[in-house]
């Protein structure tokens, strides 16, 4: 299946952009920009060089390409030069089913082309990467990154889970504690509707 990519990488400021080998594909879901240039201009807002996302789903159902795939993103630590981000406008968490078919066909043939690489939640590239930033500090407690984690009930635990062990580890590194206190469940329960 084809699909019609709208190219907006002419709105990406290159400079200092490191190359990006991408080995994922990260979902997102946002709720608050429903178009292209809302989320240009939040992100430009942010100090970012442009749309974080290499790809973004519009809720008028265009696919916008914001960044070259080989080049990095900004859309989840740790994973920002090893992923293509990918990100679906959602108003409510949910998707109609014409926008369902469109992402999941979309990420589907982003797959296919990138050598069959696997798609992940941004709830899960938290998870993963925070348990790199344990293992680098010598702590060898990790948890668990999928097994359902963007359900809500599920996420709400693991979410639990991460403040108790904040509060009992006292020597975590500031990037550690920065994913814990902005742990968030990214695209959510989509996620499943999407891969």
């Amino acid at each position: 299946m084809e699909f019609e990519v709208i190219d907006r990488t002419s709105t990406l400021q290159r400079e200092e952009l490191r190359d990006n080998s991408p080995t994922v594909i990260v979902v997102h879901s946002t709720r608050s920009y429903p178009e292209f240039d809302d989320l240009l201009a939040f992100h430009k807002k942010r100090g970012f060089s442009g749309v974080g996302y290499h790809f973004f789903i519009s809720a008028s159902k265009k696919i916008y390409q914001a960044r070259p795939i080989e080049l990095e993103g900004a859309h989840a630590l740790g994973f920002n030069q090893t992923s293509i981000g990918v990100c679906v406008y959602s108003k409510d968490g949910a998707l109609d089913s014409k926008t369902r078919a469109m992402a999941s066909g979309f990420i589907k043939s982003l797959r296919e082309r990138n050598g069959n690489i696997k798609a992940i939640s941004h709830t899960s590239a938290q998870l993963l990467y925070f348990n790199e930033l344990l293992a680098a500090d010598g702590i060898t407690k990790s948890f668990d990154a999928f097994g359902g984690i963007n359900e809500p009930e599920r996420f709400e635990k693991m979410s639990a889970l991460l403040k108790l062990f904040l509060g009992e580890n006292k020597k975590l590194g500031d990037e550690a504690k920065a994913l814990i206190n902005g742990f968030k469940n990214c695209p959510g329960p989509m996620f499943s509707q999407l891969v």
